[in-house]
């Protein structure tokens, strides 16, 4: 799992600065990252099982708001951008259900809602 949890790590740095320069392409200014204790959940991931499920729902939210986002986009390179990180998302999604021992992909498309 540590291999896997350092080419997450990597992943989810590629897909910050992908949204960041989205945000800039856009002139906008991206929204600051939270500290640690600002992130409901992650004080309670104090063991593998629960910071697997922390993980799991965390990407579930972000696969949600991509999915959101990218109906809501205008520009192609947006809406591109979007997609890749959601396909990735739920790539890692697969793995972290594994992980916890449950259905590796229990629907056809993952949209990050709750099951």
């Amino acid at each position: 799992m540590a291999r896997a949890a350092e080419l997450f790590a990597g992943q989810e740095r590629q897909h910050a600065e992908a949204l960041i320069a989205a945000y800039e392409d856009l002139g906008e200014e991206p929204p600051k990252s939270p500290e640690p204790e600002q992130v409901d959940g992650l004080a309670g991931a104090e063991n593998q099982e629960a910071a697997l499920g922390f993980l799991l729902a965390r990407t579930d939210e972000a696969i949600a708001s991509l999915n959101d986002g990218a109906a809501r986009f205008t520009a192609p390179d947006l809406v591109r951008t979007a997609a890749q990180i959601a396909g990735n998302e739920a790539q890692h999604r697969v793995v972290l259900r594994q992980q916890l021992g449950d259905e590796p992909v229990p629907d056809a498309f993952s949209t990050g809602e709750p099951e």
